[in-house]
């Protein structure tokens, strides 16, 4: 039923009616490869970002590569760090690796503009040095609750979370 929806593009219909994720990856791609060719890059890039059996992220990231699209990649490439599951550690090492370079590589092409020394440029390099740090900050809390969720009782790693985002913890371990 969902193939017949998908064939008149009605994608909501379509992912109503289907019954697995495997099924829902035909109907992903249809919508991020339209939205994509619309050159709506910041669309396309969350329609792909829900696909998990169909496309590999390296797949979908030189996509957005070759047609020079960096931000709508790093858009994807975060969003695909969103929808993983915790298990799939290789996978989250990667994509954090390559969503990384995207930042280090921003700014770096900031840093060797010739103009960098004025304030304008400054005010440019500032938001990125902020979102790579909140970016980092997010990863080293996840994997510090990964390990002490490994390593100890469930309470510990909520504790170390909370303790690591800033939060006042109110509970006693």
């Amino acid at each position: 039923m969902w193939k017949i929806y998908l064939d008149m593009e009605d994608y909501a219909a379509a992912l109503a009616n289907c019954r697995t994720a495997l099924q829902g990856d035909p109907i992903y791609l249809a919508q991020a490869e339209a939205t994509f060719f619309g050159k709506n890059f910041y669309r396309a890039a969350s329609f792909y970002a829900k696909i998990n059996y169909i496309l590999s992220f390296e797949e979908i990231t030189l996509k957005f590569m070759c047609v020079n699209e960096q931000d709508a990649c790093g858009h994807f490439l975060l969003q695909k760090l969103d929808n993983l599951s915790h298990d799939d550690k290789c996978q989250i090492t990667m994509i954090s690796t390559w969503a990384t370079e995207l930042y280090l590589d921003e700014i770096n092409w900031l840093l060797l503009e010739d103009d960098f020394t004025s304030s304008d440029r400054r005010l440019e390099y500032q938001p990125i040095i902020k979102e790579l740090h909140a970016f980092l900050s997010e990863l080293l809390i996840v994997s510090k609750a990964r390990c002490a969720a490994k390593h100890s009782k469930g309470e510990t790693a909520s504790l170390i979370a909370r303790k690591s985002s800033g939060e006042e913890a109110t509970s006693n371990t």
